[in-house]
């Protein structure tokens, strides 16, 4: 195998369960994963804001996510970057799938900015689906390349080439936050909503190398169903660990 391409991040905010249980997953699969503790209310960012409670933890994870991009573009000389959030089951073969992935592939030769390599869906798919048509399949193996819509959530895993990284932190990393209170017309200060949607060059890997651990409850109930319902649709301890 050729020298690694990416590296990995995962966001775990004030969890050392989960932080360890992440460990240990990057671990048995030989994964090099930096992890970041995240983005309290008390940044300076977030502290003072007249916002609600919920909003703050909308805007912690975004910073989270943010922070992680900046570390990566900055302090990383690989082409692409991998973060994810600390509440996953990984493939058991994630290492060899990623390395096809951008071996067959080539993000910027297909002008991907962004691959989804987890992600929030309440139902399986048949080989033809309208809105997440196949692009290619992964090599030889049984995963494919699918576009996605901009009603698709989830921001549990996702890989970014270096060029996109640099969009991101241009637009929102100084100052869009703050925008958004005072112009509410701007997409929401939110992962799902803009790291994720900012671009028309993207795909998801189908099935998801990354699945939710169905572990934790959210307070939104509709929230609830889906993501325990991807859980229950796509987790096989056969394959994620």
């Amino acid at each position: 195998m050729s020298k690694i391409k990416y590296q990995t991040y995962c966001l775990s905010f004030n969890n050392n369960e989960r932080k360890k249980d992440m460990e240990e997953r990057f671990k048995t699969i030989g994964i090099d994963c930096i992890f970041y503790e995240g983005v309290s209310f008390e940044d300076l960012r977030i502290k003072d804001r007249e916002i609600c409670d919920h909003t703050k933890k909308v805007w912690s994870c975004m910073y989270g996510h943010l922070d992680m991009i900046y570390n990566f573009y900055h302090n990383s000389d690989k082409e692409y970057g991998i973060f994810c959030e600390d509440d996953i089951y990984i493939h058991k073969d994630f290492a060899n799938i990623v390395y096809k992935l951008i071996e067959d592939t080539n993000i910027n030769t297909n002008q991907f900015d962004i691959i989804l390599l987890g992600y929030l869906l309440g139902y399986k798919l048949e080989i033809n689906h309208a809105q997440l048509e196949i692009i290619q399949q992964v090599s030889d193996l049984p995963f494919f390349l699918r576009n996605y819509p901009s009603d698709l959530w989830g921001t549990q895993m996702y890989m970014i080439s270096r060029s996109f990284a640099k969009i991101l932190l241009d637009k929102y990393y100084h100052t869009y936050a703050d925008q958004t209170i005072v112009n509410k017309s701007l997409i929401h200060f939110s992962a799902d909503w803009t790291i994720t949607k900012n671009t028309t060059k993207r795909a998801l890997v189908y099935p998801p190398l990354a699945v939710e651990n169905g572990k934790y409850v959210h307070q939104d109930h509709s929230q609830h169903i889906l993501h325990y319902h991807t859980y229950l649709l796509y987790y096989d301890p056969n394959y994620h660990l």
